[in-house]
């Protein structure tokens, strides 16, 4: 899984078109499959930039 932002895309049209930004990094991803609650894998808290 990776998890990214953009400043540039619009909805609705093909998201190859947009600058990703990576915050992958800043999350604790679930190394497998895991059920919920007993496995649940808490990923973190990503603050959101004000310029975004």
């Amino acid at each position: 899984m990776k998890v990214y932002y953009s400043t540039d895309y619009i909805p609705g049209t093909n998201v190859s078109g947009a600058t990703l930004v990576d915050i992958t990094s800043s999350f604790t991803i679930s190394p497998g499959l895991s059920s919920y609650p007993d496995l649940f894998t808490n990923s973190g808290v990503y603050n959101i930039p004000a310029k975004l």
